[in-house]
């Protein structure tokens, strides 16, 4: 993670002071994400071209970049990337399982570890158009306490 806040460092400057907040509270977190024994098979590669609807219902595939890992790793990673949207924001706001995630004060750390990987990640490799909505969600997932 020390090498990804530096590259959205230099690719973001005006949001330095950002991503080392996020950088450092994920640092001081990842021990959370090491007492969570939650994992499962996790896609890592959640977009619209690998999700086919057949019969009414969403197909996922492309399963090469697949991994046993902790499931809060899609979700955020779903989350960043439709941050942008007003509606998906709502959206996934109103969701069960995130509901759920958000009442539990230690699974809410866990998942705000994980946001804010996500995130610092998003500024360092992904389209300089999804930056503002990348740091709303930065903002966001900081103020989980």
């Amino acid at each position: 993670l020390p090498y990804m806040a530096i590259r959205a460092s230099v690719r973001y400057p005006a949001l330095l002071a950002l991503i080392l907040r996020a950088a450092f509270s994920f640092i001081a977190s990842w021990h959370r994400i090491l007492k969570s024994h939650e994992r499962t098979i996790v896609h890592r590669d959640l977009h619209d071209t690998n999700i086919f609807i057949a019969n009414g219902r969403g197909v996922l595939v492309d399963f090469e970049l697949s991994v046993d890992a902790h499931p809060y790793w899609d979700l955020t990673s779903i989350a960043v990337h439709g941050w942008r949207h007003r509606v998906f924001r709502s959206g996934f706001l109103r969701l069960r399982r995130v509901r759920e995630i958000f009442a539990d004060p230690v699974q809410r750390l866990v998942y705000r570890a994980f946001a804010l990987h996500a995130g610092i990640v998003d500024l360092a490799l992904g389209r300089p158009e999804r930056a503002s909505a990348v740091a709303l969600y930065l903002r966001q997932s900081l103020s989980l306490r």
